[in-house]
C-alpha cells in the first residue's frame, strides 16, 4: 500500500506555518538576525508575488508590491502575533496591492500575471486545459475591479469569507454580494463563450 502524501497549495498561501519559520522570527526578533528575515523572506516571496501578480495583474507591480510586504513585515514583525505566518503575510500582501492601485489608478493587463512564482505546480491548476485557462483569465479580467477582487481571493487564492473580509475591508454583506455578482457575470460570459 503507497503512502499517500496531502494536497498542499504550497504555492498559494500555505494553510500553516512551514516549519522553521517561528524558530526564524524568534531569532530575528531576539537578536536582530537579518539572515533570520531573509531567509523567510525566501521561502515565501514566491507565493508572496504569485498573490500579489493574480490581484494587480502586473509582473512588474507585483514585484514592487512584493517589495512593499516583505519591507512593512520588517518594520512590524515584532507585533505578529505568533500565529500564522502566512495568513498575516497575505494579509499584508492584499492591503500592499490595494494600495498600489489606488496610488496607480489603472489595472495592468491580466495577461501580464504569472500563475505563480513557486516551481510546484498546482496539481488542480495542470487539469485545467490551457485554452479554458486562456478564456478564464480573460473573463475575470472582464470583472469589475472589487468583483474581480474578491472573486481571485476566494476561488484562486482560496481564502474564506472571513479572510477575504480582514484582507479587503470590506463587509460580509459586500464580500457575498461582490461575489454573486461575479460568479453571475463570470458563469453567463462563460456560457455565452463555450457554446
Amino acid at each position: 500500500m503507497s503512502e499517500r502524501t496531502p494536497s498542499t497549495r504550497s504555492a498559494e498561501t500555505p494553510a500553516s506555518l512551514r516549519a522553521g519559520d517561528l524558530e526564524l522570527v524568534d531569532r530575528f526578533r531576539r537578536f536582530g538576525d537579518r539572515q533570520a528575515f531573509d531567509s523567510l523572506v525566501e521561502r515565501h516571496q514566491g507565493w508572496v508575488r504569485g498573490a500579489c501578480a493574480r490581484i494587480l495583474r502586473s509582473d512588474d507591480l507585483a514585484q514592487d508590491a512584493t517589495q512593499d510586504v516583505f519591507a512593512r513585515a520588517l518594520a512590524h514583525l515584532d507585533s505578529w502575533r505568533g500565529d500564522n505566518l502566512p495568513g498575516w503575510l497575505k494579509a499584508i500582501a492584499v492591503n500592499c496591492s490595494l494600495t498600489i492601485i489606488d496610488r496607480e489608478k489603472r489595472w495592468a493587463p491580466l495577461e501580464q500575471a504569472p500563475e505563480t512564482f513557486d516551481a510546484s505546480p498546482d496539481p488542480e491548476r495542470l487539469l485545467v486545459t490551457a485554452r479554458e485557462t486562456e478564456t478564464a483569465r480573460a473573463l475575470i479580467a472582464r470583472l469589475p475591479d472589487k468583483q474581480r477582487l474578491v472573486f481571485v481571493l476566494k476561488y484562486v487564492d482560496g481564502c474564506s469569507y472571513d479572510e477575504i473580509e480582514r484582507m479587503t475591508g470590506f463587509t460580509g454583506k459586500e464580500v457575498k454580494s461582490f461575489l454573486q455578482n461575479a460568479r453571475r457575470n463570470f458563469g453567463n460570459w462563460w456560457k455565452t463563450n463555450n457554446q
